[in-house]
């Protein structure tokens, strides 16, 4: 069971280490930094380089927060990842 951030984050890096073709994460909540923080983004950038897909599904409508350059957190990861 994952309880904490630190518990989330850990999982999500091992998951996508795996070597898999195909990832499908949903999550309610995306903040860039964080996620650049932790080596989420750069998780993510190794699997779709090793071939994988990675989706990541979030609500927009919890997401509109601001990140870096005016853009909202979700503008902010799809950038990242682009």
């Amino acid at each position: 069971m994952l309880r904490d951030a630190a518990g989330h984050h850990a999982f999500l890096l091992n998951a996508l280490s795996e070597g898999r073709r195909r990832y499908t994460i949903v999550s309610p909540w995306l903040i860039a930094l964080t996620m650049e923080r932790v080596g989420i983004l750069a998780a993510f950038n190794a699997a779709v380089q090793r071939g994988a897909e990675v989706d990541v599904f979030a609500d927009p409508l919890l997401n509109p927060g601001p990140a870096a350059d005016g853009l909202t957190q979700m503008e902010a990861v799809e950038k990242a990842c682009s």
